[in-house]
């Protein structure tokens, strides 16, 4: 859970690490050169916003393209 300074759970609304699928994950690890999210600090920081809606709203297949083209992945 992600709490905002107005106490908020604000980790519905952007894509946490833990939300990837397995494949996705170690896309993501791989192209920015870690081999662990915990040396991106991905275990407590979002890896991208979501562009509307809540994660629930949203397919695996969604989740994972959005979090890859944000982090740069598809360019």
């Amino acid at each position: 859970m992600l709490i905002s300074e107005s106490n908020r759970d604000t980790s519905c609304y952007c894509i946490m690490f833990e939300y990837l699928s397995e494949s996705a994950q170690e896309s993501a690890l791989k192209f920015m050169n870690a081999s662990s999210h915990y040396e991106l600090n991905w275990d407590i920081i979002p890896i991208a916003p979501l562009p509307g809606g809540t994660i629930g709203d949203y397919e695996q297949d969604d989740i994972d393209l959005q979090a890859l083209v944000q982090i740069g992945y598809y360019r």
